[in-house]
């Protein structure tokens, strides 16, 4: 059901991983699948074993340096599968845009 091609597909999650906690150091976004809501308000991510910790490390740093007062979009990062990484990203929206 995809509509863009794997090269737009991998833009988009480049672009909007950026914007959520900015570059991962060292990752091969090649190596990740992933499945987007329709607002990019959540995401799950699949990356290999060998990626894994750079995924969860840049966003645990990015949510534990979240400051409430400059920024409406805290991250809830839920592990779904320890064994295939696949992790779950959403946005809370105090405001509810």
């Amino acid at each position: 059901m995809d509509e863009a091609n794997d090269l737009n597909l991998y833009r988009i999650m480049k672009a909007s991983m950026k914007d959520w906690f900015g570059e991962v150091d060292g990752l091969d976004p090649a190596n990740l699948t992933t499945i987007w809501s329709k607002d990019h308000r959540q995401v799950v991510i699949k990356a290999p074993v060998s990626e894994a910790h750079k995924v969860i490390n840049s966003i645990s740093m990015h949510s534990s340096s979240f400051n409430p007062e400059t920024s409406n979009h805290p991250l809830n990062l839920q592990i779904l599968s320890h064994s295939h990484c696949l992790v779950n990203l959403s946005r809370n929206d105090r405001l509810g845009i």
